[in-house]
């Protein structure tokens, strides 16, 4: 089986009903009331990229938070498989948060879909980290 065919089964094996994109690379799904895309863009190629898609918004104004909020990613991906990333959204004058997981991924693996499962619960624990590290960097310059 294929890798976008393997991710689809798999989603449908989750209870995952998807959207796929255009040009069948993205699958856009959620999964425990979280928004995620899976990209197999390559039939040929078992790797895997999974995005927990923009899940914190802060106001470019709002230096000090944006700033926690940095301080959070930076600590929680030094500990965590997956990474979470932040970008400046110019348009909508806002930092944005997002995460993302890559991996292998094949048919022939030992229970590929628990294996998925894994990685979206990684997903899931990256942010929970990520929302600690952030208040407690808010605490400590007394931000509420």
């Amino acid at each position: 089986m294929d890798t976008p065919t393997l991710v689809k089964a798999i989603l449908k094996d989750l209870n995952c009903k998807y959207e796929e994109s255009d040009d069948h690379s993205d699958y856009m799904f959620s999964y425990q009331g979280e928004n995620f895309v899976a990209r197999a863009p390559d039939k040929h190629n078992p790797r895997i990229r999974i995005f927990d898609l923009d899940w914190y918004h802060c106001p470019l104004s709002n230096l000090e938070e944006m700033s926690c909020m940095q301080k959070a990613i930076n600590a929680a991906n030094t500990r965590q498989m997956c990474t979470a990333v932040y970008y400046i959204d110019n348009d909508r004058k806002e930092m944005s948060v997002y995460s993302k997981a890559d991996f292998l991924i094949w048919s022939d693996m030992s229970h590929p879909d628990n294996y998925m499962r894994m990685w979206l619960g990684n997903l899931f624990y990256l942010k929970q980290n990520v929302v600690v590290d952030f208040e407690k960097e808010k605490q400590r310059i007394d931000l509420q």
